[in-house]
């Protein structure tokens, strides 16, 4: 992982942050291409499923665009709402193709991004401006999903959940472990994935807090805000399993990154049974689970698997608090080394260097949500 407290990234809008998708989706289209594919048809699919992550990313900018256009110049209030849900599906994007280098997984995060983006314009297109009470409403929800996406890129890998990560992998805990614990201290009995998504969402801001992390979700959600709740469900999720296993991944040795990265693919239990066989002493670090989430978010080495159930996979580990673990046995996957959006942005803002549609995130984080419209050509 590094020294987390360095790791920069620029927050893109408008034309730069288009640049972004379309120059991360060249290049992982190039890596696919690259890679030794059982058949021309299946390359196909991998490159498919790729380019729908592109795609909805798009999508989703237009839409919200289309939303400010619309609104802003006829009514002030329904132009506020449109141009904060622009921002929060912006800084929902870079989210995406900065901090989630898997496509496979990226494609699942902007297709939960997009549901409830589409779900704010929708209810936005419903309003009766005279309703003071639904307009407040509507308005406080587009600024409390701005601010909390603002505040995720302020915090990421920041470094202050260092110490906390070596306390758990000190004392052994495994992810389900760890998240029973604080799910037990917030008095939520049964089975984690019993629980209500808003429950859920709270044991993980429990964890996060815990860790030394800002709270990144200062929001109350209603469960009936489902595609607020899925967002910020798998927002969370990833968060906490960045903070379990940072720890632990600093201590993959080169036999296992070397491995991972000849592999090629297969299915992925094999896959995944080939790498644990080069990691001892750590039953943690050899487990399927760990090394299977591993694979899919944060990489070993740069090399990542990717497959059409990642989002599935990961719904399934961040919906049951890491107990319940989607089978597979017989799920083929391919492994391949990706690019790094973040990296990718830096060199968009440093060689543009466009200071009104670029913010940069450094040691300081001193960031704040745009203020006023954001009418523009370059989306």
């Amino acid at each position: 992982m590094g020294d987390d407290s360095q790791y920069t990234l620029s927050i893109l809008h408008g034309d730069d942050l288009q640049q972004l998708i379309e120059d991360v989706y060249i290049q992982e289209a190039e890596r696919i291409k690259s890679q030794p594919f059982d058949s021309p048809i299946e390359q196909n699919k991998y490159l498919e499923l790729c380019g729908s992550a592109h795609d909805t990313a798009l999508d989703n900018l237009k839409s919200a665009l289309d939303a400010v256009q619309k609104f802003f110049p006829i009514d002030p209030t329904k132009g506020d709402i449109a141009n904060n849900t622009l921002t929060y599906v912006e800084l929902g994007i870079n989210v995406a193709f900065q901090t989630l280098r898997n496509y496979s997984v990226r494609l699942s995060y902007v297709q939960k991004l997009s549901d409830h983006a589409n779900a704010l314009l929708s209810a936005l297109e419903e309003l009766d401006p005279q309703n003071v009470i639904n307009a407040r409403r509507l308005a406080n929800d587009a600024i409390k999903y701005r601010d909390a996406m603002v505040r995720y890129l302020q915090n990421y890998k920041n470094g202050l959940s260092t110490a906390f990560s070596n306390w758990v992998k000190s004392q052994g805990l495994t992810f389900a472990e760890l998240v029973e614990k604080f799910q037990l201290e917030l008095g939520y009995e049964g089975e984690f994935s019993d629980l209500e998504d808003t429950q859920k969402l709270e044991v993980y801001k429990k964890i996060i807090k815990e860790s030394g992390q800002e709270d990144i979700f200062q929001m109350e959600m209603d469960i009936t805000e489902v595609g607020g709740v899925a967002v910020f469900l798998l927002t969370a999720g990833i968060m906490v399993w960045d903070i379990f296993t940072s720890a632990h991944v600093e201590t993959f040795a080169r036999d296992t990154v070397q491995t991972m990265a000849n592999i090629g693919g297969g299915l992925i239990g094999d896959v995944v049974a080939e790498v644990a066989a080069t990691i001892v002493a750590d039953t943690i670090l050899a487990s399927e689970i760990f090394l299977t989430g591993v694979s899919l978010l944060s990489g070993i080495g740069a090399t990542f698997i990717i497959a059409e159930i990642a989002g599935l996979f990961l719904d399934m580990i961040f919906g049951s608090g890491g107990k319940k673990v989607l089978s597979t046995d017989n799920i083929k996957c391919y492994v391949a080394p990706l690019p790094d959006g973040a990296e990718i942005a830096n060199q968009i803002f440093h060689d543009k260097n466009i200071q009104a549609s670029a913010r940069p995130l450094g040691a300081k984080h001193n960031i704040s949500p745009p203020a006023g419209p954001l009418l523009r050509d370059d989306c």
